[in-house]
């Protein structure tokens, strides 16, 4: 979730999760008792490595004085506003590295889990849990349930020309296709909407079996319904997807995100301008599954300076194939985290396939941290800042994975991945 998205999430009165804004705000708040980050490592155990805890204590340093600290603890008792939490936390995040920002946000998340941070009426309040002693006691492993958000919604005014209903397919197997067919390098010159469009201010996609072509969209698109087509679509927003076996064709949009999607096919589409990440898969509103994504262009994201980008990003997920994308990120900037960040959460990734991929950029290329795991053939560039791999592996483990035929792109030299070929 980027910090734009925190904000929202906090003036709408709601909360799943939270960046490592309201970990600064609750460490700094605790700083009277301890080190702020011997709380979070107390408060959040396992959430943060001894590495990223050197560097948040170095981030620390200097730049945030005791008078400082007690004028922070007496505001959050009458509560701290989101904008003030997204001034503290961008200067924070600048100074440290992409894992050691995603390791505090999984700490983030175990703090509201466990109810030392709430939200009410737009503003975050330092609470504790109930019998709460100075030194919290360790609650288990952070779980992360945010749900990726559509961009504007415009008030829908006609309903774009349905042709006829697709073919129904069969509901997938736990264990996607094998990729197949010719690998062209996707760019600018074969993904997304092309020819002249329609207008359509269609919202939502709620018939079963619904095809939507040749328009462009303005503004965000659901994709709610089952069996839906987008074929030759410009969206001037996000597509997020909660429907079963849906097809995305040659699309233009600034993100797609899958909820609980089973069975989604999205190819030869074009993202780009993604105010968040480009592509998000999760499992927060029930089990996502077999899902394709191929032949796609992800690339030039527009992030603001505090967010936390990933070209794709993967938060529980049982078969996922990733095969024949391009993924550029272009030179790298703080905000970029990882061109494909498979993060242990609702329920872990598994049966996953990234394969003849053309992958640049960010702070790491790759964050893994699944089961039944395969990374072959993919082409990498040379603009990660931090290297080519992070193995996750539940944030502390080296989990095996297979990895073979991955080269640089410009060298064609052999490249290993976290030590697995």
């Amino acid at each position: 979730m980027s910090l734009n998205a925190l904000a929202r999430v906090a003036r709408t009165r709601t909360i799943r999760t939270v960046t490592g804004l309201v970990i600064l705000s609750g460490g700094v708040v605790s700083t009277a008792a301890c080190n702020p980050v011997d709380f979070l490592q107390a408060a959040a155990p396992g959430a943060i490595s001894q590495q990223s805890a050197t560097e948040l204590e170095a981030a620390l340093k200097g730049h945030v004085s005791p008078e400082t600290m007690d004028e922070l603890d007496k505001a959050l008792k009458d509560g701290v506003s989101a904008d003030t939490l997204l001034a503290m936390g961008s200067d924070l995040r600048s100074r440290i590295s992409p894992k050691a920002a995603s390791e505090l946000s999984a700490a983030t998340a175990e703090l509201v889990r466990s109810g030392y941070v709430k939200v009410e009426n737009g503003r975050f309040f330092w609470v504790g849990p109930a019998g709460a002693s100075s030194t919290p006691t360790p609650t288990g492993t952070p779980t992360h349930t945010s749900t990726p958000t559509q961009t504007s919604t415009p008030t829908q005014t006609s309903t774009p020309t349905q042709t006829s209903t697709p073919t129904q397919t069969s509901t997938p197997t736990s264990t996607p296709p094998a990729p197949s067919g010719s690998c062209a390098k996707p760019g600018t010159g074969n993904t997304g909407a092309s020819g002249s469009l329609g207008s359509s201010s269609i919202t939502n996609a709620s018939t079963d079996g619904q095809v939507i072509q040749n328009v462009a969209i303005s503004g965000g698109l659901e994709i709610s319904a089952d069996n839906v087509t987008l074929r030759n679509v410009r969206v001037d927003g996000g597509v997020l997807v909660t429907g079963r076996n849906s097809t995305i064709d040659h699309v233009t949009a600034t993100g797609m995100a899958f909820s609980g999607a089973v069975g989604t096919k999205v190819q030869y589409s074009d993202i780009s301008n993604s105010p968040e990440d480009g592509l998000h898969v999760t499992s927060d509103r029930g089990p996502a599954s077999n899902i394709t994504l191929s032949h796609n262009y992800i690339h030039a994201p527009n992030v603001p300076s505090d967010a936390h980008y990933d070209g794709l990003q993967v938060r529980g997920v049982d078969g996922l194939t990733v095969d024949c994308n391009t993924f550029d990120t272009g030179a790298y900037k703080p905000m970029y985290n990882s061109v494909i960040y498979l993060e242990d959460a609702n329920g872990g990734d598994r049966n996953i396939t990234v394969s003849n991929n053309w992958l640049n950029g960010a702070g790491y290329t790759l964050m893994l941290d699944a089961t039944n795991l395969r990374v072959t053939g993919n082409k990498f560039g040379d603009a990660e800042h931090w290297g080519l791999c992070d193995n996750r592996a539940n944030s502390g483990g080296t989990a095996a994975f297979t990895s073979n035929g991955n080269v640089r792109e410009a060298t064609g030299q052999p490249v290993n991945l976290c030590g697995q070929g």
